[in-house]
């Protein structure tokens, strides 16, 4: 009889990095005189291409991790963009509201072969 073995597999720090880098990149002080809708597209691009890549496996964990830190990222480029530094836990820098509000992409926390 044959054991099945599973493997855990998720993406490497290597890609992380650079989903990280490139939303740091699409969120540029340059950039805070584009229009909010137009940064959003561009992360959601980013992120919609990285997670068809890599949500062929079981890694939620990364996956929330990964979404923290694109919005943080997105947090910090609205701070500079309306001018607060430290309007931290304003309603509208809360993370519902990047998704509802702003329309910025959520991270799936299942793999695609669970319900």
């Amino acid at each position: 009889m044959r054991s099945h073995i599973v493997s855990y597999c998720e993406p490497s720090p290597k890609s992380c990095g650079k989903l990280r880098v490139s939303g740091e990149r699409g969120t540029r002080t340059e950039y805070v005189l584009e229009r909010t809708r137009k940064v959003v597209a561009r992360i959601n691009q980013r992120v919609r291409g990285w997670i068809g890549y890599f949500h062929y496996g079981n890694s939620p964990a990364m996956f929330r991790k990964q979404q923290r830190g694109v919005r943080n990222r997105f947090r910090q480029w609205l701070w500079k963009k309306h001018g607060k530094s430290r309007a931290r836990y304003g309603p509208q820098y809360a993370d519902e509201q990047f998704h509802e509000h702003y329309g910025l992409m959520r991270f799936p926390l299942n793999a695609p072969w669970k319900s």
